[in-house]
């Protein structure tokens, strides 16, 4: 879910950077609502609309992408039904769940690398990095143990 939410927080945050171009280029915003609302009157999959009319995406891109937001919205809809909650009774079930979540994790990781990596081409006018953003939350984290990378990028 993590992975996921990264994905959808990765297109409002680009489409923002987005924005702020076209104001400095003396053109208006487009109207944008919250997603983040369990209400919210738009889905991840018109966020991705909205991203497609706005940004160049190569065809690959575009599908990678569109391939993140259904296993995001799989995930968050309709997971834990049926067969999914009756695997969690083995020990073999379990094993399944978590290769299964591991690939629905790594179809939405490669949707967010990639929107992420047009954050970053759109970050470069403003001469910074999300890594770069992102460093001092990180520095704040406590812990005895380290955070796992997977968890962080």
């Amino acid at each position: 879910v993590h992975q996921a939410q990264q994905l959808e927080h990765g297109m409002q945050l680009l489409l923002q950077i987005i924005d702020e171009q076209r104001q400095r280029a003396g053109k208006p915003p487009r109207q944008r609502l919250a997603l983040d609302g369990p209400d919210a009157p738009r889905t991840a999959g018109r966020l991705f609309e909205e991203l497609g009319a706005a940004a160049h995406l190569n065809d690959a891109e575009r599908k990678a992408i569109q391939a993140g937001i259904r296993k995001r919205n799989f995930l968050v809809h309709s997971y834990w039904h049926g067969d999914r909650v009756r695997a969690m009774l083995t020990i073999k079930g379990r094993r399944w769940l978590v290769d299964d979540l591991n690939q629905v994790r790594e179809v939405c990781r490669k949707a967010s690398r990639i929107v992420d990596s047009m954050i970053d081409d759109c970050l470069r006018a403003y001469g910074v990095t999300i890594d770069q953003l992102s460093e001092p939350l990180f520095r704040e984290y406590e812990s005895d143990q380290d955070v796992p990378p997977e968890v962080l990028h």
